[in-house]
């Protein structure tokens, strides 16, 4: 159970704490660090922890799948926030009124195309699993 909320100071300070590292989807559906820690403190994995269901729905949002607009997470400089849009969407105004265009949330991870989309996705479906 995550303790954090994952707001978009935590997820700035994560981005920045990993460093060079890049972010992959494992088969069981986890986020985890490539190359991984020879030891990863607790609060460093009490922070993983806790996004992974932001890291997770970013992977979904940003995953090459046909005829599907990917969705990228952004941020409000104005009233620190984040959501999920895509492109175009990111370009209309913020629910607080700034003027202030939105900026890219830019997540390393670890197989990318040249769009820094996931190419490769790492993870079982549930028609995967219920075939096996």
């Amino acid at each position: 159970m995550s303790l954090l909320a994952p707001d978009l100071d935590l997820i700035e300070n994560f981005l920045a704490m990993i460093g060079d590292r890049k972010l992959r989807m494992r088969n069981d559906g986890k986020i985890v660090l490539i190359p991984p820690p020879a030891v990863m403190k607790p609060l460093a994995a009490e922070i993983m922890e806790s996004l992974q269901p932001f890291l997770q729905h970013a992977y979904f949002g940003a995953a090459v799948r046909p005829r599907v607009p990917p969705s990228w997470p952004w941020k409000c400089p104005a009233c620190r926030s984040w959501s999920m849009q895509t492109v175009q969407r990111s370009k209309t105004r913020c629910y607080c009124g700034t003027k202030l265009k939105r900026e890219l949330i830019v997540i390393p991870w670890y197989s990318t195309n040249h769009h820094r989309r996931p190419t490769k996705p790492h993870y079982r479906t549930m028609k995967q699993e219920n075939t096996k």
